[in-house]
């Protein structure tokens, strides 16, 4: 807890000084970037919190000439309370372009995934997102309203959404297809929803969806561990083989 009490002065003193203003003047040509590891026996699986978090988000919302920043906070006890105090912190970093943002094994519900959806919007310059939510207790509704967020990034090009071991199984098929073609912006997309009691008719229409997106090159999509047969998963992998446009593919079911 030392070490992450420091992190926040270290931030604090850096914006009452201006030092981070100064670094990006000193280093144009470098995205500036600050990497949380909370990733030790003293931190990590740790009782952060959502106090912790959110004043995470205060401190941060200060750095307002961030571009490029990894969040750490993996079993963090942070919940949706602690997962909307960070993201709507990082909400007037409106110059970050590259976001990583690893949330897994903390509790947070569909509150806390619509949230961080809704909040992600709010960043005009993201291009590069990477967001891990598996391991929690995130449902359909959670899952549609955070992608129905991602959609109205306007800069968004990169996505790597981590989204196994939940409980979104149990789409609207009419609200699931809805949302996920209006990913059209995105070129390259990782997509893991493993083990989400996802049903076949939901990983037909999630297939049949994403081989509409006009702008997707690049294909990384795992569905294993959900309750589809051995024939529809054939029919998955052959639906996506046909997306001729990809340059790369990786199918796992």
């Amino acid at each position: 807890m030392f070490l992450y009490k420091l992190i926040f002065l270290l931030i604090l003193l850096l914006n009452k000084y201006k030092l981070i203003k100064q670094i990006i003047k000193i280093q144009k040509q470098f995205l500036f970037g600050i990497l949380f590891f909370i990733f030790s026996d003293c931190i990590n699986n740790n009782l952060i919190g959502a106090k912790g978090s959110s004043d995470l988000g205060s401190a941060l919302s200060m750095c307002i000439n961030l571009q490029d920043l990894e969040i750490f906070l993996f079993s963090s006890n942070i919940n949706d309370i602690g997962a909307y105090g960070l993201i709507y912190g990082l909400v007037n970093c409106i110059n970050l372009s590259i976001l990583s943002l690893s949330l897994q094994g903390n509790q947070i519900g569909n509150q806390g995934a619509s949230d961080i959806g809704f909040a992600l919007v709010k960043l005009p310059n993201l291009q590069n997102l990477k967001l891990g939510l598996h391991d929690n207790q995130i449902g359909a509704e959670g899952a549609l309203n955070l992608i129905s967020g991602l959609t109205k990034c306007i800069s968004l090009k990169y996505l790597k959404l981590h989204l196994f071991c939940n409980q979104i199984g149990g789409f609207n098929i009419s609200d699931l297809e809805n949302t996920f073609i209006k990913l059209n912006r995105i070129s390259m997309l990782i997509l893991t929803l493993d083990n989400n009691q996802i049903e076949q008719h939901e990983a037909q229409s999630i297939c049949f969806t994403l081989s509409k997106i006009d702008q997707l090159n690049y294909l990384d999509f795992s569905i294993f561990k959900n309750n589809i047969s051995k024939a529809v998963e054939g029919k998955l992998y052959a639906k996506i083989l046909k997306m001729k446009r990809l340059v790369k593919q990786y199918f796992s079911i």
